[in-house]
C-alpha cells in the first residue's frame, strides 16, 4: 500500500507501535477491538485474578495466625513456670538423658522425667531444656 503526501511523492506504508495502540486505555499492547477494559474481561481471566486474591488473603491470615501463636506462647512461657514440660516424645529427637529424675506438680505429686532437649516448634520459636514427662495429661504443645 502507498500512501501520497500533498500529493507529491508516495511513501511506503509501515506499521508501527501508535498504529497497534488502543484508542480506550492508551496502551501499545493491544488495539481497541480486544481491550478488556472497554469490552469487559473474560471470565477465565476474572476466575484467575479471585484465585491469586484468595491465595493472598489465606498468605495473610496464616502469617497472622502464626504471629498470635508464638505471642500467646511468649506469653505462657513467661508466666513463671519452673520447667517446662511435654508428654510427646516426638518433638524429642534425639532425646537426652536428664539431671531432673522427677518434678513437683501443681497438686504437689512428684512426676516422673524421661529425658529433656532443646525443641523447635517452629522456623522462629525454639525452647531450651523441655523435660519429657510421659504420664503429663496436659501440654501446650499440640
Amino acid at each position: 500500500m502507498v500512501v501520497h503526501k500533498n500529493n507529491t511523492q508516495p511513501t511506503p506504508f509501515t506499521l508501527t507501535d501508535s498504529y497497534f495502540a488502543c484508542t480506550h486505555y492508551n496502551s501499545t499492547k493491544h488495539i481497541v477491538d480486544v481491550c478488556w477494559k472497554k469490552h469487559g474481561y473474560l471470565e477465565w481471566y476474572k476466575l484467575k485474578q479471585a484465585e491469586r486474591k484468595n491465595k493472598k488473603a489465606a498468605s495473610v491470615a496464616t502469617l497472622f495466625l502464626q504471629h498470635l501463636l508464638v505471642r500467646f506462647l511468649n506469653y505462657l512461657l513467661k508466666k513463671g513456670a519452673t520447667n517446662h514440660m511435654t508428654s510427646h516424645s516426638s518433638l524429642f529427637n534425639p532425646l537426652m538423658s536428664s539431671p531432673v529424675k522427677s518434678v513437683q506438680v501443681a497438686n504437689g505429686t512428684p512426676m516422673p522425667i524421661s529425658g529433656d532437649r532443646n525443641v523447635s516448634l517452629s522456623l522462629t520459636f525454639s525452647m531450651s531444656f523441655v523435660l519429657l514427662a510421659p504420664s503429663l495429661s496436659n501440654s501446650i504443645f499440640y
